[in-house]
Parts: C-alpha cells; sequence; structure tokens
C-alpha cells in the first residue's frame, strides 16, 4: 500500500478486503483533499475513471438480454441523426474500441467543466472529428466510443443514461455509487 501511494498524483487511496461478501478490513490511507489535510476513511468516495467502461457494460448486457438493443445493428439504425460516417459503426465496436472514433487529444480541455442535459449533448466534443480508422479494422481505445454508446443507450432504452445505471446499482445494492456533476460536492 505504502509503494502504491508513492506513486506521483496518489495522496490517498482506500483498501478493503471482503471475504464471501462480507468486509474483513477498511482502511484509508492518505488525504482525500491536501489543501484541507482531509484523511481518506473508509466512506471516502472515490471517481472510477474508465472502470465507468465495465460498470456501463452491465447496463449494455441488460439491455441486450431484454432485446432493446442489438449489439450487431449498426448505431445509424438507432440514431439516424448521427453524421453518415458513424452509422455503420456497431455497439459491439464502440464497446470494444473498435469503432475508429478518436481518444482524448492534446486539443481537449484537461477538465471538462460543462454540464449536459443528456449524453447526446454531450457528443458534440468529437461527432464533427473524421474516423480515425474504418470501423472494425484497427483498435483504438477510446473513451468517446463509450460516450456515443451511452447516447445510444439513452435513445433505446427511452430514459436518461443515468437511469439505466441508477437501475444497475440499485440491483447490485451499490447505494454509494452515482455520477458526478462536475462543481457540486460529494455528498
Amino acid at each position: 500500500i505504502s509503494k502504491h501511494q508513492e506513486q506521483p498524483r496518489v495522496p490517498g487511496i482506500q483498501v478493503a478486503l471482503s471475504v464471501r461478501g462480507t468486509t474483513i478490513w477498511s482502511e484509508g490511507f492518505g488525504y482525500s483533499d491536501l489543501e484541507e489535510r482531509r484523511p481518506v476513511t473508509d466512506t471516502t468516495r472515490f471517481r472510477i475513471a474508465s472502470l465507468s467502461k465495465s460498470v456501463s457494460s452491465l447496463a449494455l448486457g441488460r439491455m441486450m438480454e431484454d432485446g432493446t438493443l442489438d449489439i450487431d445493428r449498426p448505431i445509424g439504425d438507432y440514431m439516424p441523426e448521427l453524421p453518415g460516417e458513424f452509422h455503420p459503426i456497431t455497439c459491439r465496436q464502440l464497446a470494444g474500441s473498435l469503432s475508429g472514433i478518436r481518444h482524448y487529444d492534446p486539443k481537449d480541455p484537461k477538465y471538462n467543466t460543462i454540464h449536459y442535459p443528456d449524453a447526446f449533448s454531450s457528443l458534440t466534443r468529437f461527432i464533427n472529428d473524421p474516423l480515425v480508422f474504418e470501423p472494425g479494422t484497427g483498435y483504438l481505445y477510446s473513451s468517446y466510443g463509450w460516450v456515443l454508446l451511452s447516447a445510444v443507450m439513452e435513445k433505446t432504452g427511452g430514459k436518461p443514461f443515468q437511469s439505466l445505471m441508477q437501475e444497475v446499482w440499485d440491483d447490485l445494492g451499490m447505494g454509494e455509487t452515482s455520477f458526478e456533476v462536475w462543481g457540486e460536492a460529494y455528498p
């Protein structure tokens, strides 16, 4: 734990050990707020960053199971309002970083402080950029691909992406999991 904490930009961590569904040890190390010198505790909330993709895949799997979404159907069938070059991309390609949609680059702001009313509105960051390669012909890790996938899920599911995810979290007993809204403090 101390070796991990020595890494740059890791001011604090929280570690827990669970055996057969029961937490037997949980402890915080370092600080959750360096300026206020607020220590990490066993209830400190952390951003999950790219683990969001794995968690979002649970909602995607549900939509596949109930027939709401066909992972191999072109997304243009679900969202004809997208630019034409995006139409043949499938949800499988979006989820597998096989879509040709770019990832972050230096021209993107380090932090996005814009609050979008829905997933579709957030596509403005990249939707007019050219594809890096023809869908299905290469691999490029792409967070923006998952942003587009969340918009497809929102549209096909008929409810906000946050609601789709909240249903998953509720069913899994993840009562402390929530979306981060820039500028708002964690509860």
